[in-house]
């Protein structure tokens, strides 16, 4: 009888304890809904984004009253249901978490842009993806969702006179106030000197931001942070959301990258050069750099010259050397040379 009682009782806890366990009120869209709205939300404002010129505020305002309409729901109750979110940060970010996720894969769908780190080939180990936290983050002004910071671990991996490059796309869903995204990347190096990069964001595009070891010193150490600051002169309730999505930390051996590129030059021009010699290849150039009409003569044949034509420049005959002895004046000219002064005329040979 004791150990049904307290079975019973057990159960009588739980059960309140589940009763009283906060839930979404009934007037406040629920988080599945309002994530769908967010989500047309953000293509809406994407869309009024694109007509930069003076009608792009009231484009704006009504493409977000036709998310609105389209999902049934009035001005009053979106914003009355964002006051609810605001004030409890939490279930905010976690909508936001699976919305970031949504829009970096509808993105990479309709076949986004990678990044800039396209420019380094990483399947070769010329540079490497040293990133080890999420893909992605969504920041509110409210803490501690308003901030996020990274310290990369160091290996033997990492070589003197590497580049390191951060590298992310923004997204911005923002009622009102001024969007400012904040982003820093910081590189220790051997000798404990330390290099920082900051850029702020504040549009829905890529960025990019690097440091190099142009001193091959050496890394010790890379570091950053993401911030988003609060807009003071907005109103606290309304909407401000900033997300951070494919994000990536690139390790380039700078230098082997650029020995590579120099052989891979200088194998172009190896081939053009043989291209140049071989038989129907390119034909050679004259002193002015224009081609050379191609050559019809027979091997037995004296060369031809091509006759001058406009921006030609005449190139003077080389000069003649005598292989001999200088000949003498009588016999080259036949008149006698003039007498010295006061002297007789010299003899004839």
């Amino acid at each position: 009888m004791r150990h049904q009682l307290n079975s019973l009782l057990i159960l009588l806890a739980l059960a309140v304890f589940g009763a009283c366990k906060p839930s979404i009120p009934r007037h406040v869209i629920q988080p599945a809904d309002m994530e769908d709205i967010l989500f047309d939300y953000h293509v809406a404002d994407a869309m009024a984004n694109q007509i930069m010129d003076s009608t792009r505020i009231y484009n704006s305002v009504l493409y977000k009253l036709a998310v609105l309409k389209k999902h049934g729901v009035t001005e009053a109750e979106f914003d009355s249901s964002m006051v609810y979110y605001t004030r409890h940060a939490d279930k905010l970010h976690e909508i936001y978490e699976r919305l970031a996720e949504r829009m970096g894969n509808e993105a990479m769908a309709l076949g986004a842009d990678v990044g800039s780190v396209n420019r380094y080939n990483v399947e070769n180990g010329e540079a490497a993806n040293v990133w080890i936290g999420e893909r992605c983050y969504t920041f509110i002004p409210q803490a501690p969702y308003n901030k996020v910071s990274f310290e990369l671990p160091v290996d033997t991996s990492y070589h003197q006179g590497d580049r390191i490059v951060m590298d992310f796309d923004t997204q911005f869903l923002y009622q009102e106030g001024m969007r400012d995204g904040v982003a820093i990347l910081a590189v220790r190096f051997a000798n404990d000197s330390v290099a920082t990069r900051l850029m702020h964001m504040s549009s829905d595009t890529h960025y990019s931001m690097e440091i190099y070891d142009d001193k091959s010193l050496g890394i010790k150490g890379v570091r950053g942070m993401f911030y988003l600051n609060r807009d003071r002169n907005a109103t606290q309730t309304t909407l401000k959301v900033m997300v951070l999505n494919k994000i990536r930390v690139i390790r380039v051996h700078e230098a082997e990258r650029q020995k590579k590129k120099a052989l891979s030059e200088e194998a172009k021009r190896d081939s053009a050069h043989r291209e140049e010699g071989r038989p129907g290849g390119p034909p050679p150039n004259d002193p002015q750099g224009r081609p050379l009409p191609p050559d019809d003569r027979r091997p037995d044949e004296p060369p031809v010259d091509r006759p001058m034509e406009d921006g030609d420049h005449p190139v003077p005959p080389p000069p003649h050397h005598h292989s001999g002895p200088v000949p003498h004046p009588l016999k080259s000219h036949g008149t006698p040379p003039p007498p010295p002064p006061g002297g007789r005329p010299l003899p004839r040979e």
